[in-house]
């Protein structure tokens, strides 16, 4: 497993966004709250909402897929989602949900739980533009990523480096930890 970032601190700009909210209808977080969704409804609203702008194998796909996703990532103890009530964005399209029952976002993590690794983690905006002091909790985008980092950590042959267009690695993560000898071009080697 590798996992390549671009700059100094891991998350882009996944880590700024405020929910890191999915749309990905009937999901199994859903499912555990009892609604009452279809994947019909879902692609009826999907489908009058993209139209013909991608075929409807595709649409299909990532409606019936995104559930599909979420399954298999929390099969994984590090990663949770939770529902968010968030509405579909056109209220009048057909079989549009305006309880906000299709959206879920990553629950809110501990800091202290990622340990040092809770460094790596990119933002949040008023930590890197004004200083303001790390948070207890990452949340929305930062959970998000301190999950996928959490999941990683337990992997004894997971990497992670910051790779620049010119081949230079700053710093490296090996492991569950930083390895700040990686340089260069890091490759995922089932045997290391």
């Amino acid at each position: 497993m590798l996992l390549v970032e671009a700059t100094e601190k891991f998350g882009g700009t996944t880590s700024y966004s405020g929910g890191g909210g999915m749309w990905f209808p009937c999901n199994p977080v859903l499912r555990r709250e009892g609604v009452d969704d279809t994947f019909e409804d879902a692609l009826t609203y999907y489908r009058a909402v993209v139209g013909d702008r991608t075929p409807a194998e595709l649409q299909e796909a990532y409606v019936r897929g995104g559930a599909q996703a979420i399954e298999y990532l929390e099969s994984d103890p590090s990663i949770s989602f939770q529902m968010f009530p968030w509405p579909d964005y056109y209220g009048k399209a057909p079989k549009a949900r305006l309880d906000g029952k299709r959206h879920i976002i990553p629950k809110p993590l501990a800091a202290a739980k990622l340990g040092e690794l809770s460094e790596s983690v990119r933002g949040p905006l008023a930590t890197d533009r004004h200083g303001a002091p790390q948070p207890d909790y990452l949340i929305g985008g930062r959970a998000l990523v301190g999950r996928f980092l959490l999941a990683m950590a337990k992997y004894p042959n997971a990497s992670a480096i910051e790779y620049r267009a010119g081949g230079v690695g700053r710093r490296g993560w090996r492991g569950g930890r930083r390895d700040r000898r990686a340089r260069g071009r890091t490759q995922c080697d089932p045997g290391s």
